[in-house]
């Protein structure tokens, strides 16, 4: 079609000749003239109501699109209107968990074995407190789910072994992530993967919640840290949910996840209400990260592309499929999770064997302090080249510890790394290309304000 997103990326919007065009988007959508629209009312005139009047409720996401719904500038986008939808999901949340917590109690009381089941899931699950209020839905459904059909809880308890999150318990008052991430130090962990929670009146809670970047490391920390020292005090480690750690950022007044990306954090931030409204809503990201292969549940460690092709699939009703450029077979890096800390380059080519690079296309992914994660980028001559490596390397020793493959991209090789990467591969499609960093639909368009292509865009 005719140009980009609207003002955000051009005039055009998605084009009245391109695949997307007519009722499904409006003449112009995005922020051009609006139509009929996919998500309730359009997607506003002229971007004054970005998100139409029906997407989210009364006002959508607020009226005022300003720039766009994604940089959230508008003069109720996010704050004004929006925040009652984003209050009403918190309530709605909140109410789910009390009905598990109701149910989980009242097993304990009226049923004679209640009591001693639940007791059994909590030891064998490692979750610590026996109090239900103290646990996200995801414990709560599983323990009931169990419950219901008959199983042991050993069983069922057994399956959350391969989660990513802990519970630290203990912590001293005046400690803040970095003394978390000290603590943990051997793990070599960033700053986004811990969250101190702070009660509504500004004081510690004596927890903090830590996602470790494989269950392998989680799984070894619950072990070697269990009632290790921090400033004085014994630290106890219980397994979480993903639901758990969430909530937990939500309550960190101390925490910057901006990336740096305004529209990124805001693509991020949307995902993560998502998965908060519900236990389908996250099974739907988790499938779709699944279906992605990046190993990737963390919204953060997402390109705006995948962000937007979930969002953009979610809010029309449609089950997120992957986007092209991220199919099998289209990417030409990959990513090792696992390695010892004292993994070079050179302990990289030889994991892969006849697999192996130029040591100038390995990257070793590092914090921004410059500590070593655990993880290598490795960009192939070919997408072909790489798919066989994932084939054969995934799950493969390196000194005595397994190592995951997935696949991955120049955006998140950047990210995660100090080193500076190569621009972002063209990827041919038609008459443009991906431009210099994200077009979507129409050409080169007419550059607007806000275009994601420069002026690229997936050429018709």
């Amino acid at each position: 079609g005719g140009g980009g997103f609207g003002p955000m990326s051009g005039k055009g919007g998605m084009g009245r000749a391109g695949p997307y065009s007519g009722s499904s988007y409006g003449d112009s959508s995005w922020g051009g003239k609006g139509g009929g629209g996919c998500w309730g009312g359009g997607c506003g005139k002229g971007g004054d109501a970005s998100w139409g009047g029906g997407c989210c409720g009364k006002g959508g996401f607020g009226k005022g699109g300003g720039k766009d719904w994604m940089m959230g500038q508008g003069a109720d986008s996010w704050g004004g209107k929006g925040a009652d939808w984003a209050a009403q999901q918190q309530a709605q949340q909140d109410e789910q968990k009390e009905h598990l917590v109701q149910q989980v109690k009242s097993i304990q009381k009226t049923d004679a074995n209640g009591r001693a089941y639940w007791e059994r899931y909590c030891t064998a699950a490692r979750i610590g407190s026996h109090d239900p209020r103290l646990h996200g839905k995801e414990l709560l459904w599983n323990f009931l789910d169990a419950w219901n059909k008959g199983e042991e809880p050993e069983v069922r308890a057994a399956a959350m072994a391969g989660g990513l999150v802990l519970r630290l318990r203990g912590v001293p008052f005046q400690c803040d992530a970095s003394h978390v991430l000290g603590f943990l130090s051997a793990f070599n962990l960033e700053r986004h993967s811990v969250a101190v929670p702070r009660r509504p009146d500004g004081k510690a809670t004596g927890e903090a919640l830590v996602r470790f970047n494989s269950a392998q490391d989680a799984n070894y920390a619950l072990d070697s840290m269990q009632k290790q020292e921090m400033q004085g005090r014994y630290i106890e480690l219980f397994r979480a949910g993903e639901d758990d750690f969430l909530q937990a950022q939500a309550l960190d007044t101390n925490v910057s996840a901006s990336s740096g990306d305004a529209e990124k954090d805001d693509l991020v931030a949307k995902v993560k209400m998502m998965q908060r409204s519900g236990p389908d809503a996250k099974e739907i990201w988790y499938g779709y990260c699944d279906k992605l292969g990046t190993g990737n549940r963390d919204p953060a460690r997402h390109t705006k592309e995948s962000l937007y092709n979930f969002i953009q699939a979610v809010q029309s009703g449609q089950t997120p499929d992957v986007p092209v450029t991220m199919a099998a077979g289209n990417s030409t890096i990959l990513r090792l999770r696992g390695l010892p800390f004292q993994a070079e380059a050179a302990d990289v080519n030889g994991f892969l064997g006849e697999y192996a690079v130029d040591p100038s296309q390995i990257t070793i992914g590092r914090t921004r302090e410059g500590k070593k994660t655990g993880e290598a980028y490795v960009e192939f001559s070919t997408p072909e080249f790489a798919e066989y490596a994932l084939a054969a390397k995934h799950r493969q020793e390196m000194n005595g510890r397994y190592i995951e493959v997935f696949r991955s991209n120049a955006e998140e090789r950047g990210q995660h790394s100090t080193l500076p990467s190569p621009p972002p591969t063209m990827v041919a499609c038609g008459g443009g290309a991906f431009g210099q960093s994200m077009g979507y639909m129409g050409g080169k368009g007419a550059k607007g304000p806000m275009d994601w292509g420069m002026g690229g865009g997936m050429g018709g």
